[in-house]
């Protein structure tokens, strides 16, 4: 018996299968043989301890060993209802499993109603569905079986069990252009019904009567009710508060094996028995004891019968035949004698089972009670003779309490049906997802089937069915829309495989981009995976051909990566050839080589392509060791001749910002400072040379540009003397323009100190002079502070002009304010000096020197205008020196 390992214990799960993505597993579990013990083993593994529920349910549909799954199956858990349903499948024959047909005929025997009715619906295998299909008589479970088995064998052996006529008219109305099978042997029976007497036909209690008489009556698992009895029970109404009890009661064997169908009436006779031909009836045998189980008690005492008739027949024939029949006779004596021992195996595990029975029977436990009476019945009906009257008569003795115990199931039943009748109300109500919708009907109706029978049985799955459909009509569009999306996503994933198809045959394993690659097979991963989901019964194939497709650009892949490997490696070691060169010129050439190609060379894997560029920088490092010293020491005395020279650069800045005395003392330095650059300047400087030139050739034309224009010794005197004169008019002017009123004007005017005045040396220039003079005579002539003002004003036109002028001549913008002062000095000069040639440098210079001293004779001006005017001014000077 397989037993669920301790999770201690398990060592499956390495590391590469724990990276590996929930969709790799499972495409891995698909991969599996999975008939192999040792793969069942790993199935078990992850089944019971993988992270991911959906691999777990995935490993779990591929296990065949029923005992794991009764296991798992009553443990509680998400594997729970999985393990189930796999178990049915298993027993059912919809899954491939190494048990032998015995084994599992005698597992159904087992099974209890809900269980035998699985088996029922999935099975594959004709042996499994019919045996599962005896079990069962509720005329409800048989309906079910007729429209929704798997296996159309069972579908039609339920319908012939049902002999309820107005279950029958409803089941032909549903199965009508449906299921041609069942709707024939369904209308049959409708017409056996309606005629019972025409030949061929069914009798009052469903038998055929030729049939019956023709082979040996089956053994009898339930007791069933006299026609007459079951009549009556139909026809008669249950008393309000009572439930309806079954007799479940089987009569004696030895009764029910001499039990004779009489003919309807005293004309009818039996048939006589048909000839043997022991050349057809031999090989016939033959076959069907070979796929009888000495476990088939019923069977092999009817084979028995007929070897028996067999051997009356062939005792006249040939000795071939009679060998042959003696042979058979024997294998049949064999299987005779193991069946003797199976039925004494069955006794005790009969008895076992009685006492199980009772105990449950004591305690009021219907969910074992019912079970055991079910593998009771079933282990006595694979019984015979003595034995079987014997542990039936044991049987019968708990019948009464048994049939009470199910009036209270009924009558439970009853109650939870109704809750479902309810809860199906309020689901039809209920604006729940369609999807969910539909799983909570099918839970539903899982719970109802649970339930078994009931009182008011029909009435009560006719309503709650007739909820059911009403509320599962919105579930049909959603399937419906489901299907046209899965039908779409199918013809996607196939556009995908076309592609790569497509893109496949157009690579060249030679030129490969691996990036492309890559790039692709990312894509076509997205794009698998967006599409879903699609139709389970094509998913295989698709994916069969996807992953082929993916495969083989892998394999592409990994070649191209080894051949890059190779490559690589191949070229790390000429470059470490290359470093013992003694030709360092050379090597390097070859070095740039060899750079230059791996450039072109594809990827590898990550790991690998790090250490081999690591390798192939070091070697050639090594090679352009011996420049990059050399390099480093000529930067070095580069870097020096540049600092030298910038600071040599910044020397001659500092001389051209000395005031005009020191200025005129440092034509020797100056010329110092420009033969030292010319001997700093080394041939090696590539980068900053032009800058550096630029920088001096500027320096050097400003500096010289300025010694030129120094004045002499008279006009400065000269302008010191009419600065001098100035600054004592501009203190002057700034107190009266700031006075209170005329009367403080007044005062401060009458305080003017002429001494002061006339102690200034004068101007060795009668022109600016006499300027000065006017000006101070201007000041004294006015009588208040509001003259004095509008005589600043004429004073800044005038200096305003001054400005304009020499801005013009200097060819420098004029503010926005002075815009339109500025066009109609233009268009006077263009009137007067039409003709006239462009003034050169040196008349500049003597304008803007006059200018300078002008501007100093004008006045009074505010303080703001004078700041203002004097910085235009004094910018226009330097621009035309």
């Amino acid at each position: 018996m397989t037993t669920i390992p301790d999770q201690q214990s398990v060592e499956f799960f390495d590391d590469a299968w724990k990276n590996k993505n929930s969709d790799e597993r499972l495409r891995a579990i698909a991969q599996l043989s999975h008939g192999e013990r040792k793969v069942q083993q790993t199935l078990i593994q992850i089944a019971l301890h993988d992270e991911h529920i959906s691999v777990r349910i995935a490993a779990l549909k591929h296990i065949h060993d029923l005992d794991l799954l009764v296991e798992l199956r009553d443990q509680q858990g998400p594997l729970q209802q999985s393990a189930a349903q796999q178990y049915f499948r298993v027993l059912a024959g919809s899954h491939d499993a190494a048990i032998s047909e015995a084994q599992r005929l005698q597992t159904i025997r087992g099974l209890s109603k809900a269980g035998l009715k699985q088996v029922a619906l999935l099975a594959k295998s004709k042996t499994a569905g019919s045996e599962a299909l005896n079990l069962i008589d509720e005329p409800e479970e048989l309906m079910d079986l007729s429209l929704f088995a798997a296996s159309v064998h069972v579908r039609k052996n339920a319908a012939l069990k049902i002999s309820d006529k107005a279950l029958l008219l409803e089941l032909r109305k549903k199965v009508q252009n449906k299921d041609k099978t069942v709707f024939k042997v369904v209308d049959r029976r409708i017409s056996e019904q309606a005629d019972p007497g025409k030949p061929g036909k069914a009798s009052p209690n469903g038998k055929n009567l030729q049939s019956r008489q023709a082979q040996p009556a089956p053994a009898i698992k339930k007791s069933k009710a006299a026609p007459a009895q079951q009549a009556s029970k139909s026809n008669a109404k249950p008393e309000p508060g009572k439930t309806e009890t079954v007799d479940i009661k089987t009569p004696d064997v030895s009764s029910t094996a001499s039990e004779k169908v009489e003919p309807k009436s005293k004309e009818a006779k039996a048939p006589a028995p048909a000839a043997i031909d022991p050349q057809v009836q031999l090989p016939r045998l033959e076959a069907e004891l070979g796929k009888t189980s000495y476990k088939n008690t019923g069977r092999l005492n009817a084979l028995r019968t007929s070897v028996n008739s067999l051997r009356k027949a062939v005792a006249q024939a040939s000795e071939e035949l009679q060998e042959k029949t003696s042979k058979l006779h024997n294998t049949l004596l064999e299987m005779q004698e193991k069946n003797r021992s199976h039925q004494q195996h069955l006794k005790e595990a009969t008895e076992s089972l009685l006492l199980l029975l009772e105990k449950a029977l004591e305690d009021g436990q219907s969910h074992d009670a019912l079970p055991a009476w079910d593998k009771i019945q079933g282990n006595i009906s694979n019984t015979s003779g003595k034995l079987k009257a014997a542990l039936q008569k044991q049987a019968n003795n708990h019948r009464d309490k048994l049939n009470e115990l199910r009036d209270w199931k009924i009558f439970a039943s009853t109650e939870k049906k109704k809750g479902l009748v309810a809860q199906m109300q309020h689901l039809i109500e209920s604006k729940m997802h369609a999807a969910d919708k539909s799983k909570h009907i099918g839970n539903m109706h899982r719970q109802w089937k649970a339930l078994g029978r009931s009182s008011q049985n029909q009435e009560l799955w006719r309503e709650f069915k007739k909820l059911s459909d009403k509320a599962y009509e919105p579930c049909k569009e959603y399937f419906k829309q489901r299907k046209q999306l899965m039908a779409s996503n199918l013809k996607q994933r196939r556009g995908i495989c076309d592609r790569l198809e497509q893109e496949l045959k157009t690579l060249a394993e030679e030129n490969l981009n691996i990036s492309n690659l890559n790039t692709l097979l990312r894509d076509a991963e997205n794009e698998w995976k967006q599409f879903a989901p699609i139709e389970h019964s094509r998913i295989k194939s698709l994916q069969k051909r996807y992953y082929g497709l993916v495969n083989q650009f892998r394999k592409l892949r990994k070649n191209a990566l080894r051949t890059n490997s190779k490559q690589k490696r191949d070229y790390i070691t000429q470059a470490r050839s290359l470093a013992a060169s003694e030709d360092n010129n050379s090597a390097m050439s070859e070095a740039k080589r060899l750079q230059q190609q791996w450039k072109k060379l594809g990827p590898t894997s990550y790991k690998e392509d790090k250490k081999f560029w690591e390798d192939f920088r070091a070697a050639c490092d090594k090679i352009f060791a011996k420049r990059n010293q050399q390099t480093a020491e000529t930067r070095k005395h580069v870097q020096q001749a540049e600092s030298s020279l910038e600071n040599i650069l910044q020397s001659m800045a500092s001389i051209f910002t000395l005031d005009d005395d020191s200025f005129r003392k440092s034509r020797s330095d100056f010329q110092d400072l420009i033969q030292r650059f010319s001997t700093a300047m080394d041939p090696r400087i590539k980068n900053q040379r032009k800058r550096l030139l630029d920088q001096f050739n500027g320096s050097k034309r400003k500096i010289e540009s300025r010694f030129n224009t120094l004045p002499n010794k008279k006009a400065v005197l000269l302008k010191n003397a009419v600065l001098a004169k100035s600054k004592f008019l501009e203190q002057l002017e700034d107190k009266l323009l700031n006075s209170k009123d005329d009367e403080q004007f007044n005062k401060l005017k009458n305080q003017i100190d002429r001494k002061a005045w006339e102690d200034i040396e004068p101007a060795d220039s009668l022109q600016y002079e006499e300027a000065l003079h006017d000006r101070l005579g201007k000041i004294i002539a006015t009588v208040s502070v509001e003259e004095l003002r509008n005589l600043a004003q004429e004073c800044e036109v005038q200096i305003r002009s001054l400005c304009i002028d020499l801005e013009i001549r200097a060819n420098i913008d004029t503010p926005p304010e002075d815009q339109a002062l500025r066009m109609q000095i233009q268009l006077a000069q263009l009137k007067n000096g039409f003709g006239q040639s462009r003034p050169d440098h040196k008349e500049n210079l003597k304008v803007a020197m006059d200018a300078e001293l002008l501007g100093l004779c004008i006045g009074p001006l505010s303080a703001t205008v004078q700041k203002q005017l004097s910085q235009r001014l004094d910018g226009a000077i330097r621009k035309l020196m």
